[in-house]
C-alpha cells in the first residue's frame, strides 16, 4: 500500500487512515483496518444526487457524503472525487481484509416536492373519504388511504437496487457507472 493522499467532502485519506467531520463538527478518524462493514449509496431524485461512502468501525459510523446536481453528475468535480476516494477505500478495505464485502444501493429517491405533493394528494384522498359522508364510508377511506400508501412503497421499492459487491469489485462498479452516465 502507498501513502498516497485523496481528499473530498471535507475527508481525507491518507495511508490507510481516512479522516472527517461528523455532522456536529467533530473530527474522527478511521484506521481501515478496524472497518467491519461498509456500504456504498447513490439515490438520485430528479433534480439531485446523494453519494455516500459510510464505514463501521468500534466507534459507530463514520460517512463521507455529497450532493450534486443530477443534470450535471457525470461532470461533476466532486462526483468524480467522491468517486475516487470510494474506489481507493474499498481497494485498501480488499488489501486489509481479503474477502470484504460492501453493501452496494442504489435508489431512485423522488425529490422532496414530489414526495410532499404525493403525500398531499394521498391526505387529501383520505380527508374526503372521511368527510363526506355517504359518499364513502369511513372503512373505505381507510382502504383507499392504505392502498395509495401501499403503490407508492411498491414504486419505490422497484426502484431500489440493494446488492453486496466484494471490495475488490466496487472499483470498477463506480468507474462503469461513471462512463454510463
Amino acid at each position: 500500500m502507498q501513502d498516497d493522499t485523496i481528499a473530498c467532502a471535507g475527508a481525507r485519506l491518507t495511508g490507510r487512515y481516512l479522516s472527517g467531520r461528523d455532522r456536529g463538527g467533530g473530527l474522527w478518524t478511521v484506521d481501515l483496518g478496524q472497518v467491519t462493514g461498509a456500504v456504498y449509496s447513490e439515490q438520485r431524485g430528479l433534480s439531485r444526487v446523494r453519494l455516500a461512502l459510510r464505514l463501521q468501525t468500534p466507534e459507530g459510523w463514520r460517512e463521507v457524503a455529497i450532493e450534486a446536481p443530477r443534470q450535471r453528475m457525470s461532470q461533476a468535480r466532486d462526483v468524480l472525487e467522491h468517486r475516487a476516494l470510494a474506489a481507493r477505500v474499498a481497494e485498501l478495505l480488499a488489501d486489509l481484509s481479503p474477502g470484504f464485502r460492501i453493501a452496494y444501493r442504489v435508489a431512485f429517491v423522488p425529490d422532496r416536492l414530489l414526495r410532499l405533493v404525493g403525500l398531499g394528494v394521498v391526505a387529501a384522498m383520505a380527508i374526503l373519504g372521511f368527510a363526506l359522508p355517504g359518499a364513502m364510508l369511513p372503512l373505505g377511506g381507510a382502504v383507499v388511504f392504505a392502498a395509495a400508501g401501499l403503490g407508492l412503497l411498491a414504486w419505490y421499492r422497484a426502484r431500489r437496487r440493494v446488492s453486496d459487491v466484494s471490495a475488490a469489485a466496487l472499483p470498477g462498479i463506480l468507474t462503469a457507472m461513471g462512463r454510463r452516465e
